[in-house]
């Protein structure tokens, strides 16, 4: 679908919203922030598993260079 339709689709549901009730728009604005909250856990959770080897190349991105680096500093 093109962006600028969900652009016009959020900006309608906002507006609509901004028409009725505060207590309405103070719900949608409740379960806008959780939806984002949420999402910001999840994408936390994900790169956390990621950088532990969840990927499906199975490498830990994090500890790449672990034994190399004491190398360096050991010389």
């Amino acid at each position: 679908m093109n962006p600028a339709v969900w652009i016009t689709i959020i900006i309608l549901l906002i507006l609509g919203l901004n028409i009725f009730a505060v207590g309405i728009y103070g719900e949608a604005e409740f379960c806008f922030a959780s939806v984002k909250l949420v999402t910001i856990l999840g994408l936390l959770i994900l790169a956390f598993i990621i950088d532990l080897g969840g990927s499906p190349r199975r490498h830990r991105l994090g500890f790449e260079y672990w034994r190399k680096s004491i190398r360096l500093f050991m010389r």
